[in-house]
């Protein structure tokens, strides 16, 4: 679990987490400013927070939840297959394990009784990156067409280069140390524009290993149902910190 304060958090400082027996890594990034691909949009991130370096592993996904989706099986690469909502309990659940309070409420409707998501932002757990604090950890500072390089065959995995899903690790991470944010899958996003999801629309961001290099690109996005899975999407987790928490 998160520790007391033992020494400040330094911009980009990667932190390795165990959970049941299954390591990941988190990277923490400082408050700063992104415009957003797909509007032009000139945005601040406003809180400095953690994002795991690479996808969530199928490995990391079955400890936490008792199972495994994904229609490539092999534990070390990304989970595939799983909804918006799906990887929403996932945080709240790695959170519990983590002994850290839980981001997301959920409650029925009264109108529909259909199962509706809030954020509470003034908890401290695990979720999914909002779409700038996406791109922010993406562009790394850079204007570079892919995550990490102009050249997609050094960061990304799609269909030029693979006929399935492969390691993230086996290709090079961005500036900032994130793997796989461009190709290998699609990585759901909370969705700056619907802060308590009424929509039912949400945003993938960064282009799987079945598109070309094109929509594998930093400005790649589409919005799928909340409640669809696929082979190509996946999803990364966040955690808010504020600035003057400390690690171990």
């Amino acid at each position: 679990m998160f520790a007391e304060p033992k020494k400040p958090l330094k911009p980009f400082v990667k932190i390795n987490r165990m959970v049941l027996g299954v390591e990941f890594q988190m990277i923490y990034l400082p408050p700063g400013a992104v415009t957003l691909a797909h509007n032009d949009a000139h945005t601040w991130v406003e809180k400095g927070f953690l994002l795991s370096a690479e996808p969530v592993s199928q490995a990391l996904f079955r400890v936490v939840m008792s199972d495994n989706p994904s229609e490539h099986k092999r534990l070390p690469l990304p989970v595939e297959s799983v909804s918006w909502l799906h990887a929403v309990i996932f945080c709240n659940r790695l959170s519990q394990i983590e002994e850290l309070a839980t981001s997301y409420q959920g409650y029925k409707q009264t109108s529909t009784q259909e199962v509706q998501i809030k954020w509470q932002r003034d908890k401290i757990g695990y979720r999914l990156p909002t779409e700038a604090e996406w791109e922010y950890a993406a562009k790394a500072g850079r204007k570079l067409k892919f995550a990490g390089s102009d050249q997609v065959d050094e960061v990304a995995w799609c269909a030029v280069n693979t006929p399935e899903p492969q390691l993230v690790r086996n290709k090079q991470p961005n500036a900032w140390g994130f793997y796989g944010m461009s190709g290998g899958v699609y990585e759901w996003c909370w969705d700056l524009n619907e802060q308590d999801a009424w929509s039912k629309q949400k945003v993938c961001r960064g282009g799987s290993w079945k598109q070309d290099a094109t929509h594998t690109e930093i400005s790649e996005r589409k919005l799928l149902d909340l409640a669809v899975s696929s082979s190509e999407v996946g999803f990364r987790v966040a955690c808010d910190v504020p600035e003057d928490w400390f690690l171990k």
